[in-house]
């Protein structure tokens, strides 16, 4: 819920990158961990492997954040094509009267 409030606030890559800060400070609290020797071999084995797994999700906050850029250019592209054609349209059907020489131009 939390989340979701704060990505409407701020938008979704910058909740992104906030993410992403965490997961790398979280890896090195793990990897800390896993070279102590407070603690048995099983459970650096067990810090290792969660420090692993973190990476992993810092990895494909990264890729998620690509594609967020790329669907915002996309739907910029998009909108400057759609009015591109209405302006064109538009301008069109002030000369001409024929409905289809308007089409044909658009």
């Amino acid at each position: 819920m939390a989340f979701e409030k704060t990505k409407k606030l701020l938008g979704l890559a910058l909740v992104l990158k906030m993410v992403e800060a965490g997961e790398e400070n979280d890896a090195e609290k793990y990897y800390n961990l896993s070279n102590s020797s407070d603690f048995t071999d099983t459970e650096r084995q067990g810090f290792r492997d969660i420090m692993m797994q973190e990476m992993i999700h810092e990895d494909l906050l990264v890729q998620s954040q690509v594609n967020v850029d790329s669907v915002r250019d996309a739907i910029y592209a998009i909108s400057d094509g759609l009015i591109e054609v209405l302006a064109s349209v538009s301008g069109l059907a002030g000369i001409f009267s024929v409905p289809i020489y308007v089409a044909l131009g658009g």
